[in-house]
């Protein structure tokens, strides 16, 4: 994989209606795929059943999928089983018989959740970003981007969506990369 680092999107961006309906290529597919896994074990709700996924899957249908894509039944087969190949994804059923789900989990889901080394835990990375961010918001931290911390001013702030604010409000809190000469 070239380009090591990573990049936080915020869930549900992708539903945006800042965006026109189109057909998803086979990497919106593959992001979409980790926007939708679970961040924690817990139930989840599929075509009336209640189904467990852990970290890093999610409960899915070829129909559903082929609808949300804009794809073919086929195309979204084909696609799935060479994620699966290539081991990207890993798939299963949910239960026993043919209208049964598809959980889908997300092959090293970590690291495409995680930065750094990867020796913190996931409750350490969100108590530092939250508290990263809560001294933003005290005002305690300024730097070249401004009063506001994001580098706009207050009319400029006002004209976005409320999806893009909460992603700026979220990304305040993150420190900025340091680059080596």
């Amino acid at each position: 994989m070239a380009g090591r680092g990573w990049f936080i999107m915020y869930r549900g961006w992708m539903s945006s209606d800042d965006f026109r309906p189109e057909p998803f290529s086979e990497r919106e597919v593959f992001i979409w795929s980790i926007e939708n896994a679970a961040h924690s074990p817990h139930f989840q709700w599929f075509n009336g059943l209640k189904i467990f996924v852990e970290r890093g899957e999610f409960a899915t249908s070829i129909r559903m999928m082929a609808q949300r894509f804009s794809w073919t039944e086929k195309r979204v087969r084909t696609f799935m089983e060479r994620m699966c190949r290539v081991q990207k994804w890993a798939r299963r059923t949910a239960q026993s018989g043919a209208q049964s789900p598809t959980i889908l989990t997300v092959c090293n889901y970590n690291e495409y959740q995680f930065a750094g080394s990867g020796n913190g835990t996931a409750e350490g990375t969100s108590q530092g970003i939250r508290r990263a961010h809560g001294r933003h918001i005290a005002g305690t931290q300024q730097d070249e981007w401004g009063k506001n911390g994001i580098g706009m001013e207050d009319n400029e702030w006002n004209l976005l969506s409320p999806m893009r604010k909460a992603e700026l409000e979220f990304l305040r809190g993150i420190p900025k990369p340091v680059f080596k000469k």
